[in-house]
């Protein structure tokens, strides 16, 4: 009877010793998983730290575009305005400068009289040489050089009724004659050209 005792409170204490592994083993697990716990509590809370950082950044960005796009459209407005100004202040010159062309052309007329062989092409009056030179001269006739004095007088007088700040160019072009020269004077039509 007392062996069988024996066994019984031997198989007591190892029952007792083998629950008390297993409540240590489930403690230390309960360690280990409240640490994991406390470590990924920590994760989480950093991850929403840095969420509520990238969302005030977004915040900032998104203040900061809607800003540049208010102050694109005001300088595209006043881009549009001073182009508006711009074009108006062209067209204000443009018509001055027709003005000013127009009259221009009646006293170049005028100065030149009815002649019939001096051709007017938009803004350019084209005179034939022969008006001026002799073929194969580079020396202006007399009745060429009256015809230099009348358009030179219109062009002074012209020119003093034009405002300063409107540019205008006077543009000579000579030409040559129609015949092909080659003599001690002249190597070619374009040295009689350039003399001229």
């Amino acid at each position: 009877a007392l062996k069988v005792r024996d066994k019984e409170i031997n198989d007591i204490v190892n029952e007792r010793s083998n629950l008390l592994s297993k409540i240590q083993k489930q403690n230390e697990d309960l360690n280990s998983l409240s640490e994991m716990k406390k470590k990924n509590d920590l994760e989480i809370f950093e991850l929403n730290r840095n969420v509520e950082k990238l969302n005030k950044r977004l915040a900032e960005l998104s203040n900061l575009l809607v800003s540049a796009e208010d102050r694109d459209r005001k300088n595209k407005v006043k881009i549009e305005n001073l182009g508006k100004k711009l074009n108006q202040a062209l067209a204000g010159k443009l018509q001055e400068l027709s003005e000013y062309q127009s009259i221009f052309f009646k006293k170049i007329k005028e100065a030149l009289g009815d002649r019939t062989d001096i051709k007017v092409q938009g803004d350019r009056f084209i005179f034939p040489s022969e008006i001026f030179f002799e073929s194969g001269s580079d020396i202006i006739q007399s009745n060429g050089m009256e015809k230099l004095s009348n358009i030179a007088s219109s062009l002074n007088e012209i020119s003093q009724n034009i405002p300063i700040d409107i540019d205008w160019v006077l543009r000579i072009d000579g030409h040559t004659d129609k015949m092909p020269i080659s003599n001690n004077e002249f190597k070619s039509n374009w040295h009689l050209s350039s003399s001229r």
